[in-house]
């Protein structure tokens, strides 16, 4: 049973899905500063985990990657199993450049967390440092990243440090010297998330990157517009993700439906919450050893409703 198969109806909003970012849980790995070689997994919306700047003496502190580790890895490309958001590091751009990227961003519609970097403003007012994290319609294979990370760049104007590319990078929070915190910039606007599969991305292989040690749930079809109107509902109406929980056969109780069965280590862990505005997607328990997470279109797929496997 495919979400598609949902009665669903039009929104006057149209069928097109925007997302609130302080709404969307993503799965991410978290360091304790950039010596820390073993990622510890979370599952959190990036408002909180990358929070407002802080003063430090250096810039050098808690860090995090958007990406999900094979149980046991430790950091590097070869651990990597899936990016689970889109970050682009922008190094001392003219002040022009840096609004001519905002205003790209803008125009396509895409959610993201905009911040400045350490570095911002050190060499003055066109001097400006930041980082873009862009959502994503789903999580991506590691393989698919190089190209993604091109054809968005592009997008963008083309203003990222492409040495700042590779899929493990680490990224430190949000921190400034304390006599630039008044100059910190932090934004965030909602929008759509990076359509994964609207761009001609083929995968290509990451230079000293293993095969992972565990399978990916396979990736999902462009949605046409009947599934994108359902997975709008999914995301926000209550009474169609109970009915969804229903056809998971989920335990339902207290706003949450659980004991599903994970599409991907297959243990009866996943779990989600009926109202939408608590979070809107669902996640596996099995943080350490399984990971994963989606939205609940995704997840109707994968488990086939009652009849699945």
């Amino acid at each position: 049973m495919t979400v598609a198969g949902m009665d669903a109806e039009p929104s006057r909003r149209g069928w097109a899905e925007r997302v609130e970012v302080a709404a969307v849980a993503l799965a991410f790995a978290a360091f304790a500063d950039e010596h820390d070689t073993r990622p510890s997994p979370r599952t959190d919306t990036l408002v909180r985990a990358l929070r407002r700047h802080v003063a430090r003496p250096a810039k050098s502190g808690a860090a995090v990657s958007f990406v999900v580790y094979a149980e046991g890895a430790h950091r590097g490309n070869e651990g990597v199993v899936a990016v689970t958001a889109l970050v682009f590091d922008l190094d001392h751009l003219p002040a022009e450049q840096a609004r001519a990227v905002v205003r790209a961003l803008r125009e396509r519609g895409w959610a993201y967390l905009l911040y400045s970097s350490y570095s911002h403003r050190a060499g003055g007012s066109d001097d400006c440092c930041f980082r873009v994290v862009l959502l994503l319609s789903r999580p991506t294979l590691p393989a698919e990243y190089p190209g993604l990370w091109a054809e968005v760049n592009a997008a963008l104007g083309g203003h990222a440090d492409p040495k700042a590319r590779d899929v493990a990078r680490l990224w430190f929070t949000p921190s400034c010297p304390a006599e630039r915190l008044a100059l910190a910039v932090y934004e965030v606007r909602d929008g759509l998330p990076v359509d994964v599969d609207a761009f001609d991305v083929a995968p290509e292989p990451l230079r000293g990157r293993a095969e992972p040690s565990r399978s990916l749930p396979p990736l999902s079809a462009r949605p046409d517009r009947a599934r994108r109107i359902a997975q709008h509902r999914l995301n926000h109406d209550p009474g169609v993700r109970e009915r969804a929980a229903l056809r998971l056969e989920a335990r339902i109780a207290g706003g949450k439906a659980s004991r599903i069965r994970c599409p991907q280590c297959g243990r009866p862990s996943v779990w989600f919450w009926l109202n939408p505005d608590d979070c809107r997607t669902a996640s596996c328990n099995h943080q350490n050893s399984c990971g994963w997470w989606g939205f609940l279109d995704t997840l109707l797929d994968l488990s086939g409703g009652p009849n699945g496997p």
